[in-house]
């Protein structure tokens, strides 16, 4: 498992972990978007208020990513 540091502009690698409780709900429903979800194509998020080795007000939602449109060419 990596651990990363996240301040305001910047994210490192760090042996400092971060402690989130989380909704029931939200974390059920993140749960089952990434279970049926392909590898890959989903991206979960985490969002609050950081303050010390705590996210306080937190939520989370996993949320499918969309495919890049496809390049097409001059003719």
């Amino acid at each position: 498992m990596q651990r990363l540091r996240v301040g305001r502009d910047q994210v490192e690698k760090t042996d400092k972990a971060l402690s989130v409780e989380l909704n029931d709900k939200s974390m059920r429903r993140a749960v089952t978007a990434v279970n049926a979800a392909e590898p890959g194509t989903i991206a979960v998020v985490i969002q609050g208020r950081l303050e010390g080795d705590s996210i306080l007000e937190p939520g989370i939602v996993a949320q499918a990513k969309t495919p890049k449109p496809a390049a097409t060419e001059a003719a």
